[in-house]
């Protein structure tokens, strides 16, 4: 019998209200960070995700978590240094072409962008620029899959799920102590 079940936990932080899901006890041991969202656990979008993708487990509860408890760490680190490497384990949910994006995003370094373009040419396809677009904005896992870091062609901001103020934020705190960009002019993001 799967006993695995949905963990959730909400944080404050400079850009509002953080939701978080983990799924945890799975008989394969997969467990990890399957949502970490803008707004609280009931905005439509994190409610589609979780119906989708686990539809046989109850809602999410909150409760005790290992996850959560190193999300928290990870968050409070970020916060003071974005170059920080997190150690939230993930349980994402997806296709593998999304995932294969997903990759991709989590190699980007704090402080740097690319386009949908570029990545549909790391992909190898280089006509995928709409298709990496809809992967990026599926991405169910807010800041640490980095899809704040994708930018149009001309380097300008272009939709995020958390609004593009929230996305200006992160990417404005991780170039102020990027030290590729510590000496160098701030861009217009």
């Amino acid at each position: 019998m799967d006993r695995s079940r949905l963990v959730m936990r909400t944080f404050n932080s400079p850009t509002g209200t953080l939701t978080a899901v983990a799924i945890e006890d799975t008989p394969d041991n997969s467990d990890g960070l399957c949502v970490l969202s803008f707004g609280p656990i009931d905005n439509e979008r994190t409610k589609r995700f979780l119906h989708r993708h686990f539809p046989k487990l109850d809602p999410p509860t909150e409760g005790d978590s290992q996850i959560l408890d190193t999300l928290a760490s990870d968050l409070d680190r970020y916060l003071v240094d974005p170059m920080h490497a997190f150690e939230t384990p993930l349980a994402m949910r997806g296709t593998d072409f999304q995932h294969r994006v997903w990759d991709l995003l989590l190699a980007i370094p704090a402080g740097e962008t690319r386009s949908y373009g570029e990545i549909a040419v790391e992909l190898g396809e280089p006509g995928a620029s709409r298709a990496v677009g809809a992967a990026n904005g599926a991405n169910p896992v807010a800041i640490l899959v980095p899809c704040h870091r994708v930018v149009d062609s001309r380097g300008m901001l272009h939709g995020y799920a958390g609004g593009l103020e929230r996305k200006r934020w992160l990417l404005e705190h991780e170039r102020a102590m990027s030290p590729l960009f510590m000496s160098a002019p701030s861009a217009n993001v």
